[in-house]
């Protein structure tokens, strides 16, 4: 082994040893030291589930609002946002299966959405515009 080699070696293991000895001293002095315990604030079951969260982004053809999915009715629904600001305004008023909002159409007002049937996971790509709605 070379001498600078066999050096810094022997320097890494005294610095190993020194940092795993304990000294009785440290801390002497500090006798102002209180130990406290951290208690995180305790949530229900309810309180967990009453958030609301959003997934998902799509800008309108215009750039005015932005298409996205929330819980916020308690079910899963599509919702467009202004841009400038403001609530979320639903698109789909669904109360019993969950609808995701997928994007817009690149020239129109027309969005993409999915939803499967009372949670069977056969989920259907749909059409919707401001009357209908179509399966694709």
């Amino acid at each position: 082994m070379r001498p600078i080699t066999r050096f810094c070696a022997s320097l890494s293991a005294l610095a190993a040893l020194i940092g795993c000895t304990s000294d009785s001293r440290r801390g002497a002095g500090s006798s102002g030291d209180v130990e406290q315990t951290f208690t995180p604030t305790q949530y229900t079951v309810e309180d967990f589930y009453q958030n609301t969260s959003f997934g998902g982004a799509s800008f309108s053809p215009d750039r005015r609002k932005i298409l996205v999915s929330s819980n916020r009715s308690g079910i899963w629904n599509a919702y467009t946002v202004p841009v400038a600001g403001g609530p979320p305004e639903p698109v789909t008023r669904s109360t019993t299966n969950s609808i995701f909002a997928v994007d817009y159409f690149p020239h129109d007002d027309r969005i993409l959405y999915s939803s499967d049937s009372g949670g069977n996971e056969l989920t259907h790509i749909y059409v919707r515009n401001r009357t209908a709605r179509r399966k694709i």
